[in-house]
């Protein structure tokens, strides 16, 4: 089944032509040894993007919050990370023309408490200019943020700094300068969390999430209109049978609609449902349909208009039949005005955890999309970009694709000099190398996440591997507060 389902997605993509009248679409895939996430992206000007997302090939810390530059065909320009020597995760990057741009997130490195939401700002060549962080004394963080009409940023996340410890919305409102101008959190008994944010114009945003309903002990769906004030206007909940939750927005303004996309789940099962509907800019509901898959699960994460009026992207993570055992791959399809699928459809299903991060309109006509998987390239994640053109030119698909650097050359290669294992790929022996000349904590994972060894070495270590299963294999090393991962194959 699987086979014929990547025959089927490879025809698609041949058969509707990749360049042509000036037609861009392209993937690629962005890494080095670390653990690389793509979350957030923007198209500037002159077609060109920056995306950000979260990476530990930096080598400062777990983690760093990162900005990477490509150009409109997808090739490198120029990256930097951001943060401390904790873990930091851009989530959203958005434009200030003509001075640079402003990363929304959260960070363990600088603030109160475990986690705190986080914004910096960068020049147009990715050098920080300022960062601050926001929170209470548990933690918070930043799922979604839009640019507001002053140059400020409206973000919205979730904080469990809160009485009773369940986990609260949490919204943040800035300046152009990065101070508050107002914060709240909304909640009560249970877990509540906002997801998305849409800014309808210079005085409106729409916000969407989850929300728990103590009289029923059922999670639901909601959209709040909120002024930019923080004055909310109304909020209504969604679902009417089981559990729900809406992952993604987007504002339909030919026809005043909020289009919702999300999951729904029968309170007797553990897979969730794919939901989408609209309803009115005064918040009455429209339309609200499940749909429920032939197996397996499927929630649709994010939507886009794009091109002309009607036009419709939609991003869904799923594992059935056709997916690899061992996590969730994601889908591409194109929708109609009515949220319905219009026969296209592309997939992004590599070995192990693919995930969605952001899909935006762009301005040929077409979008794109950015996330990230966890089965290709040479670090444990990776950032993957595609770009769809105008008139549905889904780019082919690469079974093996070739990985982009997402660092820059001095430090790839401080990396590379730092650790390394040969050979790649490897039958009968592994052997691991360290550059510091000290004692180095290391160890092995399979696909599933199990240690299969572990131990201490100086300069090098060589592991007998005759009996080892043919597959990926992850090892991470560990010198003092720094840590390395990457990623070797056994044939």
């Amino acid at each position: 089944m699987r086979f014929i389902k990547i025959i089927f997605l490879i025809y698609c993509s041949v058969y509707f032509p990749i360049y042509g009248n000036s037609q861009i679409a392209f993937r690629k895939v962005y890494s080095n040894n670390g653990y690389d996430y793509g979350q957030g992206i923007v198209q500037l000007a002159d077609s060109s993007y920056v995306i950000c997302g979260s990476s530990s090939s930096f080598l400062d810390g777990p983690s760093q919050a990162f900005l990477l530059k490509i150009d409109s065909l997808g090739n490198y320009i120029w990256s930097n990370h951001y943060g401390g020597s904790e873990t930091d995760w851009g989530r959203r990057v958005l434009y200030h023309e003509n001075t640079g741009f402003l990363v929304a997130g959260f960070t363990n490195s600088i603030g109160n408490g475990g986690y705190d939401a986080y914004l910096f700002k960068t020049d147009l060549s990715g050098q920080l200019l300022w960062e601050k962080s926001y929170g209470g004394s548990g933690w918070e963080r930043i799922n979604d943020a839009v640019l507001t009409v002053d140059n400020g940023a409206f973000l919205v996340g979730e904080s469990n700094s809160t009485v009773n410890g369940d986990n609260d919305m949490y919204l943040l409102r800035t300046n152009v300068n990065g101070d508050t101008l107002w914060s709240k959190k909304l909640g009560g008994l249970g877990d509540d969390k906002a997801l998305a944010v849409d800014r309808l114009n210079d005085s409106t945003y729409f916000v969407a999430g989850e929300t728990y309903i103590t009289d029923s002990l059922l999670t639901k769906g909601f959209v709040l209109r909120i002024k930019d004030d923080g004055v909310i206007e109304w909020m209504d909940t969604l679902g009417s049978s089981g559990n729900y939750g809406v992952r993604g927005i987007d504002l339909d303004v030919v026809s005043n609609k909020v289009s919702f996309v999300g999951w729904q789940q029968d309170t007797n099962d553990v897979y969730k449902n794919s939901m989408f509907g609209k309803l009115t800019y005064q918040g009455i509901l429209d339309f609200e349909q499940v749909e429920i898959p032939s197996s397996g699960e499927k929630i649709i994460e994010h939507l886009t208009n794009y091109g002309s009026q009607g036009k419709n992207y939609m991003c869904f993570r799923y594992f059935d039949e056709t997916s690899f055992n061992d996590g969730y791959d994601v889908g591409v399809s194109k929708v109609m005005a009515g949220l319905y699928w219009d026969g296209l459809i592309t997939s992004i299903n590599y070995p192990l955890e693919d995930e969605p991060g952001e899909i935006i309109p762009t301005s040929d006509g077409g979008a794109i999309y950015v996330g990230y998987s966890t089965g290709i390239g040479i670090g444990g994640g990776n950032v993957y970009v595609m770009k769809i053109g105008p008139n549905d030119n889904f780019p082919l698909i690469e079974f093996n694709p070739v990985p982009f650097s997402l660092v820059g050359m001095d430090e790839e290669y401080l990396t590379e000099s730092l650790f390394s294992s040969h050979p790649n790929p490897f039958n009968d022996k592994l052997t691991i190398h360290s550059g510091f000349g000290q004692d180095t904590y290391f160890e092995v994972r399979d696909i599933y996440g199990k240690i299969i060894t572990n131990g201490f070495f100086k300069d090098s270590i060589s592991i007998l591997t005759g009996d080892w299963h043919s597959g990926i294999y992850f090892i991470k090393t560990v010198q003092g507060n720094q840590e390395f991962q990457f990623k070797s194959i056994k044939y």
